[in-house]
């Protein structure tokens, strides 16, 4: 009889364990799926960025991460005539030589734009970072500061309306190593920030 008993309890205790790992299961989400803070939109992109600390962010992949400015801006006078006539420029520090380089931030407004200068080649500036918060017209597929956080199911497909709860989106290129991020308050884009890829 005690054989009998305690291997109907062994039984049970089994199916209740595999029940409550069933449920697990169906409570979450796949990994492909949306979720706040640690899931991506389509590919193999990282769970999150290094660069994102909002827990409301959502995270996809679009080449536009990798370069977003509708102009070029391989020039230092380029990447300057982003923001307009009236810049700012603030050179860092440097003992400045032919073959130094130089980092320079572009101001203007609330907006920068941060870019590694090589004095002998003036004809040539790397973009290290950008943060916009200003309306200028610079960007691919025509995102501007102010625009409505609607606006984005046209500007990116993989969106559904659902996927419009969030505050800040993390664009990534194809391999995780650009993002832009677009930041919402109020349900209007206030702020765009660049970090590309500079290896």
């Amino acid at each position: 009889m005690k054989v009998l008993l305690l291997f109907f309890s062994l039984a049970l205790l089994i199916v209740i364990s595999s029940c409550d790992e069933t449920s697990e299961e169906s409570a979450t989400p796949p990994l492909d799926s949306l979720t706040v803070k640690n899931e991506v939109l389509a590919g193999d992109a990282p769970e999150r960025s290094p660069h994102s600390t909002k827990k409301d962010t959502l995270s996809f992949d679009d080449p536009l991460a990798a370069y977003p400015f509708n102009r070029p801006t391989n020039s230092l006078i380029e990447a300057k005539q982003l923001f307009g006539d009236s810049t700012e420029n603030i050179i860092s520090p440097t003992n400045a030589t032919d073959y130094s380089v130089e980092e320079i931030a572009i101001r203007r407004f609330n907006s920068e734009l941060y870019c590694l200068n090589i004095p002998l080649n003036k004809d040539h500036s790397l973009i290290t970072s950008a943060s916009i918060a200003d309306g200028f017209l610079i960007f691919k597929k025509g995102i501007t500061i102010g625009m409505h956080k609607k606006e984005l199911l046209d500007i990116f497909p993989i969106l559904k309306p659902e996927h419009l709860v969030y505050s800040v989106y993390e664009i990534m290129d194809g391999d995780a190593t650009s993002y832009l991020y677009l930041t919402f308050e109020n349900d209007r884009l206030v702020r765009v920030m660049y970090l590309p890829y500079t290896g």
